[in-house]
């Protein structure tokens, strides 16, 4: 149905965009293990899941004109990239204020995902293909959700969340350098 070169463009916009989708719904799944070794509250876990979404939302339009200036290959890349520091801050996380900042670092890494995702798509498939595709990604790239539920609470309890997010950041280093 699609061409070799379009498939693997697909392939990797699903990659990016579950990767973020994990990193969006995993701090729930292991709230309890984070405020207990972290010695947090909701408040502060709240606190860090705000910064990723507020992060993300920030940084909508200066990836807009990243796209028209450097291209959406070198800024997902970059922006990936940034996220695998984000994880791995995560797994290094000692206090509530490092997971905070931690969770605003993998919002930042993870702002260019679903803008790609239209970009590129746009680009690559003909109009009338356009909505179809987007829906195939998308649907595609909830597996970041699936895995972020139940396979991330089994690594949990097998090598611990922070061993989990240094797991997660060299999946998350693997798919920027395939991007770049």
């Amino acid at each position: 149905m699609f061409q070799p070169a379009a498939t693997r463009l697909i392939l990797l916009l699903v990659a990016v965009t579950a990767i973020s989708q994990f990193y969006r719904a995993s701090a729930a799944v292991i709230a309890p293990e984070l405020m207990a070794d972290l010695r947090i509250g909701p408040e502060t876990l709240g606190l860090a899941g705000s910064a990723f979404f507020l992060a993300l939302g920030v940084m909508q339009i200066p990836v807009g004109i990243l796209f028209d200036r450097i291209g959406p290959r070198l800024t997902v890349g970059s922006l990936t990239l940034v996220s695998v520091l984000g994880a791995i801050l995560h797994a290094l996380a000692d206090s509530g204020s490092m997971l905070v900042v931690s969770r605003l670092i993998l919002g930042l890494g993870s702002a260019a995902s679903f803008m790609s995702v239209v970009v590129l798509c746009s680009r690559w498939f003909p109009r009338e293909r356009l909505s179809l595709t987007l829906s195939w990604v998308f649907s595609a790239s909830q597996i970041g959700i699936f895995v972020a539920t139940t396979p991330l609470a089994l690594a949990t309890a097998a090598v611990g969340w922070r061993w989990s997010f240094v797991a997660a950041a060299a999946a998350t280093a693997a798919i920027a350098l395939v991007f770049l």
